[in-house]
């Protein structure tokens, strides 16, 4: 099982939308007219990318087509997601309990989506434990959280309703580092912390991989 952040957008505007229809979505305005069902993996995704997009840079179709493939292709019923809303500072959370489905009669931008079960109502910020909160920064719309044990210590929390268990070192937890070919959340952090040392063509390189990663050009990490 795994625990992923998926966004609701900027301030929350997508949040009524999510709970009312047991729904998480994939909100890229300019996906709404394609169905992903036929691609198989990230590479297919990445194709269907650049033939919609032949004026965007590898680069900018390469970070869009790692979200969406987490969306459709990695997601397991079962795993868990975390949706951050800023307006409130407070997390809420769900239990992903359908495949992806592509709606062309929905209403845009809904309708890439998959069903979940909502657990309960949004839990504060506060109650998270600092290595989480810090995950659910990454400027970035779709990504896993997966340092310390993440996943198993929220089943905890959202099980017993109280403080998140303190943090295990990942060695001692049996957890291998996570690779390269696999960013998680915190994998985005690391990334975005490190290219303000770098040459400034790197950090140029950077801000256009998280902008095109944004769908909403706007959006500021709640």
């Amino acid at each position: 099982m795994a625990l992923w952040m998926v966004r609701v957008g900027r301030s929350g505007e997508h949040e009524r939308h999510f709970r009312e229809n047991d729904r998480i979505y994939l909100t890229w305005d300019e996906l709404q007219e394609k169905s992903l069902l036929k691609t198989k993996d990230q590479g297919g995704v990445m194709s269907l990318l650049n033939k919609v997009f032949p004026d965007r840079s590898q680069q900018q179709n390469a970070a869009w087509a790692f979200q969406i493939d987490r969306f459709i292709h990695t997601m397991k019923l079962g795993d868990l997601t975390a949706s951050p809303l800023p307006a409130s500072s407070t997390i809420l959370f769900a239990k992903i309990v359908g495949d992806y489905e592509f709606d062309p009669s929905a209403p845009i931008p809904y309708r890439h989506s998959r069903r979940v079960e909502w657990i309960g109502e949004p839990r504060p910020r506060t109650a998270l434990d600092e290595d989480i909160k810090a995950s659910l920064s990454a400027a970035v719309t779709i990504c896993s959280i997966a340092k310390n044990d993440a996943e198993s210590r929220i089943r905890k929390f959202l099980k017993l309703g109280g403080p998140v268990p303190s943090p295990t070192m990942e060695s001692a937890a049996g957890v291998a580092p996570h690779s390269k070919r696999h960013p998680t959340c915190e994998n985005w952090r690391e990334t975005e912390s490190r290219s303000s040392f770098l040459h400034v063509s790197r950090a140029r390189r950077w801000s256009a991989w998280s902008r095109a990663s944004l769908p909403h050009r706007d959006f500021t990490p709640s």
